[in-house]
């Protein structure tokens, strides 16, 4: 079995244990089952897009904003601003493959 290392905050760490201990599962277990989840719903959406795209329709996406904007609302920029985002992304070693 392949080994997928995570870095995150420790914010988001005491959540993913206070889940995993609720659900009675090992971190790595709940991640793993999290994101088998997401994936699944992103095969079935990119399948329902391509389906529709090859008879000439729009995918039928539902997207709920309101929740989306309340997300949005209780987050906080990685980066102060714009420049600042820039600036760190001009600092990246981009390498040809």
């Amino acid at each position: 079995m392949s080994v997928l290392t995570l870095r995150t905050d420790k914010e988001f760490l005491k959540k993913l244990d206070s889940l995993s201990r609720v659900r009675g599962k090992t971190r790595s277990a709940l991640v793993k089952e999290i994101l088998e989840k997401a994936l699944e719903q992103e095969g079935i959406f990119v399948e329902q897009a391509t389906l529709a795209m090859k008879k000439g329709k729009k995918p039928d996406v539902k997207i709920n904003w309101e929740a989306i904007d309340k997300e949005l609302e209780k987050s906080s920029p990685f980066f102060e601003s714009v420049e600042e985002a820039m600036g760190y992304s001009r600092k990246r070693i981009w390498r040809k493959k």
